[in-house]
């Protein structure tokens, strides 16, 4: 995740970048969780629920 920001730039890369960063069997079961995971999984960082309930979006 670190190279790619986050679920959703993740899920926007290109998957040979996938393949080239962390090898081509994980970037299959990389593809393999985005296509079974729901829309709400793959949201950016700033928008997620913190801790303290807050949606740190104001």
């Amino acid at each position: 995740l670190r190279r790619f920001g986050s679920l959703a730039g993740l899920a926007a890369a290109d998957p040979r970048d996938i393949a080239a960063a962390v090898g081509p069997a994980t970037a299959r079961a990389v593809s393999a969780y985005l296509a079974e995971s729901p829309p709400a999984a793959v949201v950016p960082e700033a928008h997620s629920a913190r801790p303290d309930g807050e949606s740190g979006v104001h």
